[in-house]
């Protein structure tokens, strides 16, 4: 599944888990459709919502401390300093060592250990 498409499942399951169910849905530039409420996708939400703004904060803290989380079990990627961003020494990790089983193999910068590392 690919980025855009695991977010949209994402925001679907949290929507759908909302009691009561919301009358609109404001959604930070994600289409999303099949909702028993209208779900307005739009452009630079966090720039003209506050409480669009909010979730992405919410949601950054989150990914943030999952990210922390991850470099407990697998250090050698620093996940904790590069929050699973390309960084320099990122991408040199997954060279050393390969991607680990929570690397996203069909993201461009993930090499597989037999393609490049050591």
């Amino acid at each position: 599944m690919n980025i855009l498409e695991a977010t949209r499942t994402a925001m679907a399951r949290s929507l759908n888990a909302l009691r009561p169910k919301p009358d609109i849905a404001l959604v930070d530039a994600v289409r999303l459709t099949g909702q028993p409420f209208p779900c307005l996708g739009v452009i630079r939400g966090d720039q003209i919502s506050y409480a669009v703004a909010c979730a992405s904060i919410l949601a950054k803290t989150h990914r943030d401390a999952l990210m922390v989380d991850l470099d407990h079990r697998f250090p050698q990627y620093g996940f904790a300093s590069n929050k699973g961003y390309g960084a320099a020494a990122h991408r040199q990790a997954l060279l050393d060592y390969g991607p680990s089983e929570v690397h996203r193999l069909t993201f461009r910068s993930v090499v597989p250990r037999s393609a490049g590392g050591k």
